[in-house]
């Protein structure tokens, strides 16, 4: 085919099949990503195929992060625009309405001041909704924890090992002894395994009980590992930390032992870790210095985890209870975490929901005649919903010859049936049906049946979001362990959560739930994994009301 450049023409290849396919043969467009360059490179493209005739005659159009921006872009125009505002120039061709406005909006994702002002907040907003329920869970934990050892009498500085000699703690000299038995006892059943190999045929891994066995003991070696680290690191926080108070309070040292004192050293160790959480990030994006880079995300990582949890383990360690204000505090951070995990769902804060609605902003556009007689355009506001299989039919309906649309994303999972190290299998949305080889295909619009509160269903602006997501903690061979971590505890995503359609729930009906502990827990299972649990449980398992005069 030819395709005009600068003036010049490029040589006709493949000029044959364009002009007159042989029968049978199919013409797909692909268009590959790259974020807004990429839409920038196939946006000229798709200008030059539309020149020589060649779009509309191709089947298939599909696309993949910025290129699908521009595919997607080209469906919702021909689908929505009025009919009587072609006169002769083809959506998004070369000096069309809809170029201009994307000259006139390259800042999309923040225009001016205030745009670059609701992004930080957007930030900020998501991290502080994502990181809540981990600092929660690790103050609750860390109250619990030293309140127990203050109750047996055991203070921080007697949890630690005296070189050869036993330790002075009875408590840490059973752990110690549990440890070692349960260590011994996993390479027993090894030595069982493999002496059972040799009088009968070998199984395959995973096949005999002295395996799993094995593997949950070293699992309790872990968790003791960590009961014997825990009270060693929070008594160095607490020395490290009282040694900082002075320059923090230099007129107060005693601060150290008052709320004030506890907030502020843990704030500046807080901001600490944020900073080096930062760096991880930008480095993350450049794929330089890869060791400083996870060097600086375990640090950041661990600091925003153990922080909340040292603090309050050392403070309840050392004080114990002093009034029912503490235990009062604790029933409250249980009490938001509850709530958080039945009503709080990851879409309604996570990054997805900005990127989309930018996106939507300047690729989902119509053009419609003003009261002048002049062909505009204007972008479709977002809570209109633009449901991929509404699109598709209503293109049909249109008459408009368009090639279908098809959507390239990637599903990340940790299953085995993936490769080792890639964490992700193809997934392609269309109109009628959408799934991919390991997940079979379905309807899209059993996708786009979420049950849940509005703004958090799955439209053709979210797909090409996650078409474009190229921040998340899965990233195929890019992912490594602490730089996921960091990421999924900092809210860095731009995916969003889809049904799993191999999962058995959605292949039988929900029963109702028994009682209100029943209603309870299917609401905090749900909260985990469903947008808006409350909502969905009260009207999906409500009881039927009783039939109305009008209705019978």
């Amino acid at each position: 085919m030819a395709l005009g450049h600068g003036g010049r023409s490029l040589p006709n290849v493949g000029s044959e099949y364009v002009e007159d396919p042989p029968e049978g043969m199919r013409i797909g467009i692909a268009l590959s990503g790259g974020g807004i360059r990429s839409a920038a490179f196939n946006l000229g493209a798709m200008q030059a195929l539309q020149r020589q005739h060649v779009l509309e005659r191709a089947d298939y159009l599909t696309g993949v992060s910025g290129g699908n921006y521009v595919a997607s872009a080209l469906t919702i125009t021909g689908a929505y625009s009025d009919p009587d505002t072609d006169n002769g120039k083809p959506h998004w061709s070369n000096g069309s309405v809809e170029e201009r406005y994307l000259r006139q909006h390259t800042n999309y994702l923040a225009p001016g001041r205030v745009g670059r002002l609701w992004l930080a907040l957007s930030m900020v907003y998501g991290f502080i909704l994502n990181y809540l329920p981990f600092v929660l869970c690790a103050f609750i934990g860390g109250r619990l924890t030293g309140w127990a050892l203050n109750l047996l009498g055991q203070p921080l500085e007697q949890l630690r090992l005296n070189g050869l000699a036993l330790p002075a703690s009875p408590m840490l000299t059973v752990l110690l002894i549990a440890a070692g038995a349960l260590s011994v006892t996993a390479v027993l059943l090894v030595a069982y395994r493999r002496f059972n190999d040799i009088r009968r045929s070998p199984r395959n891994y995973g096949e005999t009980r002295s395996e799993g066995v094995a593997a949950n003991l070293v699992t309790l070696v872990c968790v003791i590992s960590v009961l014997l680290v825990l009270p060693l690191l929070a008594s160095l926080y607490g020395t490290v930390s009282a040694a900082l108070i002075p320059l923090l309070f230099p007129e107060q040292p005693e601060t150290f032992d008052t709320t004030q004192g506890r907030i502020a050293i843990a704030a500046v160790w807080l901001v600490l870790s944020l900073v080096l959480a930062i760096a991880a990030l930008a480095l993350s994006r450049r794929f330089r210095a890869l060791r400083l880079m996870l060097v600086l995300s375990g640090l950041g990582s661990a600091g925003l985890l153990l922080v909340p949890l040292l603090s309050s383990l050392e403070y309840a360690a050392r004080v114990g209870i002093r009034s029912a204000g503490d235990l009062l505090g604790v029933l409250i951070a249980i009490a938001v975490v509850g709530l958080m995990a039945i009503k709080v769902h990851n879409r309604r804060y996570s990054m997805h929901l900005f990127y989309r609605e930018r996106l939507n902003s300047v690729f989902a556009l119509r053009r419609r005649t003003d009261e002048g007689g002049n062909v505009v355009c204007e972008p479709i506001g977002y809570d209109e919903r633009l449901y991929f299989s509404k699109v598709g039919c209503k293109l049909g309906a249109s008459g408009r010859r368009m090639p279908k649309l098809i959507v390239c994303c990637a599903v990340n999972l940790t299953s085995d049936e993936v490769p080792v190290g890639r964490f992700a299998e193809s997934f392609t949305f269309e109109h009628d049906q959408s799934g991919g080889g390991l997940f079979g295909r379905r309807g899209t619009d059993w996708y786009e049946e979420q049950a849940g509160l509005p703004g958090t269903q799955l439209t053709l602006p979210s797909i090409m979001a996650v078409s474009g997501a190229a921040l998340s903690p899965l990233m195929g061979r890019f992912t490594y362990p602490p730089l996921r971590f960091l990421m999924a505890l900092t809210n860095v995503r731009l995916g969003v959560w889809i049904k799993n359609p191999l999962h058995p729930r959605w292949e039988r009906k929900p029963e109702p739930p028994r009682g209100w502990a029943g209603r309870l827990r299917a609401s905090v299972r749900d909260g985990w994994h469903e947008p808006g649990a409350c909502t969905c449980c009260a009207r999906r398992w409500a009881p039927p009301s009783p039939p109305t005069a009008s209705s019978t």
